[in-house]
């Protein structure tokens, strides 16, 4: 079959739409993983913890807090619920081992994580430092 003028510019068409889908498509894909990559911002003002990451955040009253401790590892993530998953940044709505569901704040490589036990839920928040993370657990116990 002959291809003839019409079809030739058909087919270059086709193929610089495709060309400029799979440009955009990455380009999206680099600035969500950029996003998503940047670190949790965690503060405590007027009696509230708020916590902002990617998108996500959490403002926790300190009067509902049950609980606040340090550990070095966290359960197993069984299932990511709504929330942001990539090379240990999670941020967003989990569910966990032992803990159940919990909006999730951390980067899995840097622990130490503060688990925040509310009466609403469960809230886990590292920061980018383990010693900024330390700080801010030593604020909310002794603000409290």
């Amino acid at each position: 079959m002959l291809m003839t003028a019409t079809t030739n510019r058909r087919a270059k068409r086709g193929v610089s739409l495709a060309i400029v889908l799979t440009c955009v498509v990455a380009a999206v894909s680099a600035v969500m993983i950029w996003w998503g990559q940047r670190p949790v911002k965690a503060s405590i003002a007027s009696g509230v913890l708020a916590v902002r990451a990617s998108g996500y955040a959490a403002d926790v009253a300190l009067a509902s807090i049950r609980g606040a401790s340090l550990v070095d590892r966290l359960p197993a993530v069984t299932e990511k619920v709504n929330g942001y998953a990539f090379e240990g940044n999670l941020r967003g709505q989990f569910r966990l081992d032992e803990l159940g569901d919990a909006r999730l704040f951390v980067d899995l490589n840097t622990p130490p994580f503060i688990v925040i036990r509310t009466e609403s839920g469960t809230v886990v928040v590292n920061l980018e430092s383990p010693d900024a993370t330390r700080k801010l657990h030593a604020e909310l116990t002794s603000s409290r």
